[in-house]
């Protein structure tokens, strides 16, 4: 019981906190994001209703907003990361399947030595 409460003040003290750094950075009053940041999920039309957004788009187009803003002369070289290496992919190039859920009937006979060295 007291660990819950004291999780449950953290979990408080840092719901509080985002209101308030959402209230002051989109402009808006505690009781208007109370209102709305209470975990639902929503669209990107709600969420520029609600001014939570100010424009949709995708990743070109933050790219593009995020240049303008920091006053960049050209659209920036971006350095992403790589995509990890995992066994399910060497599996899945080797049997020539789809993605992951595709690779769950083949699992079976995966387990079953192919050969045994004595």
């Amino acid at each position: 019981p007291g660990e819950r409460r004291i999780l449950q003040l953290l979990l408080d003290d840092v719901y509080g906190q985002f209101v308030a750094a959402v209230a002051e950075g989109r402009g808006l009053d505690r009781a208007t994001v109370l209102a709305f940041a209470d975990g639902r999920i929503y669209s990107g039309q709600q969420a520029r209703a609600l001014k939570m957004v100010d424009e949709l788009g995708g990743l070109e187009e933050a790219i593009e907003a995020a240049a303008k803003l920091a006053g960049l002369p050209e659209r920036p070289r971006l350095l992403l990361p790589r995509r990890r290496f995992s066994l399910a992919d060497l599996l899945r190039d080797q049997l020539g399947i789809g993605g992951s859920g595709a690779l769950l009937p083949a699992l079976p006979s995966l387990r079953t030595p192919l050969y045994l060295m004595d």
